[in-house]
């Protein structure tokens, strides 16, 4: 499972980790152009999520089942399992459902008017890095030399 991220989660992982290397912190994925969140990275489509262990093992910070990045993790994280669905109300997002079923205590959310604020947020800030992705992928255009996600990073980091 892939965690996606955008400039906000990735401006809170470098300031928990400030002397980690940016790969370290953000794993480029192979994406399709029509992705609204496809970057131009090495002469290549990518969209960056979360680092893993490998395909059986899951997200790079998850020790014992525990997150260890819990109060810098991104957004999608905060947000696990929810999703709105079409009438805007929570549910569970049916692409976690079986993961929900296995790891989840399903203990009572006592407080939805948080989960919504947070689902709210993630959604304007993937709004907003889509338009930020957008302009970046306008300005690097065939230029190879600038598509490096260090200087994605320079560009994204004034917006974060």
């Amino acid at each position: 499972m892939e965690v996606p991220l955008n400039h906000r989660d990735i401006a809170r992982l470098i300031a928990h980790f400030p002397e980690a290397e940016l790969t370290e912190l953000v794993r480029m994925v192979p994406a399709d152009s029509s992705d609204p969140d496809a970057l131009k990275l090495e002469n290549s489509w990518r969209v960056l999520s979360l680092p893993n262990q490998g395909p059986e093992k899951g997200c790079k910070f998850l020790n014992e089942n525990q997150c260890s990045i819990y109060r810098s993790r991104p957004t999608a994280c905060q947000n696990f399992p929810l999703k709105f669905n079409k009438k805007k109300q929570l549910e569970i997002a049916p692409e976690h459902f079986l993961l929900y079923e296995l790891a989840c205590d399903k203990a009572p959310m006592p407080r939805s008017s948080r989960a919504i604020q947070a689902l709210e947020q993630n959604e304007r800030e993937f709004k907003e890095y889509r338009r930020l992705v957008k302009a970046w992928n306008l300005r690097v255009g065939d230029q190879v030399e600038k598509q490096t996600l260090t200087e994605l990073w320079q560009y994204l980091k004034n917006y974060s």
